[in-house]
């Protein structure tokens, strides 16, 4: 048999061949990775739960180090809107800084209850002259337990309390 038709038959594979398969691999591990982080709405409740938690927190922290008492109040039932009490006018005007702007819920979700203190549940059409809750400059809160669902799972919420002394938890 000439040398030439061995070679031919044990020939390996091309460069292109290796980058193709590599380039599917690649591809196929990403999607894998990736999955977990897009999730389902039950993520997605779980993610704006955890933004309202620590903006709570900063906002108790803030009040503190600021010298000056922050609000929040609800905006209907699909957001809430943060406020600063102002003591050149008396009054409470909205706050206008990155992430302490009014904001909406994603269009699944809704705050479905809200109360002080374990009391009655309160309308969820905040006042337009102020905040509901009132962060205090020695780091006390007005009591609050408020909880979030999905529009079309009532059953599944999640939700976010305080006595007015220790930090927020989530329920």
């Amino acid at each position: 048999m000439p040398l030439s038709l061995c070679r031919h038959k044990m020939r390996g594979f091309t460069l292109v061949e290796l980058l193709v398969v590599m380039l599917i691999v690649g591809l196929i591990a990403g999607l894998v990775v990736l999955a977990p982080l897009v999730g389902g709405p039950a993520r997605q409740l779980g993610a704006e739960l955890d933004r309202l938690h620590q903006l709570v927190e900063q906002a108790r922290d803030r009040a503190l180090l600021d010298g000056r008492e922050l609000g929040l109040s609800l905006s209907g039932d699909s957001g809430y809107e943060w406020w600063q009490w102002s003591e050149d006018t008396g009054e409470w005007r909205p706050l206008q800084e990155v992430g302490f702007r009014t904001y909406r819920l994603p269009a699944a979700m809704v705050i479905v209850s809200v109360s002080n203190s374990g009391d009655a549940v309160l309308s969820t059409q905040g006042d337009a002259a102020g905040p509901q809750w009132v962060f205090y400059t020695d780091t006390t809160v007005t009591p609050f337990h408020l909880e979030l669902s999905l529009r079309d799972e009532n059953a599944q919420t999640a939700g976010l309390r305080t006595d007015g002394v220790a930090t927020a938890e989530r329920l």
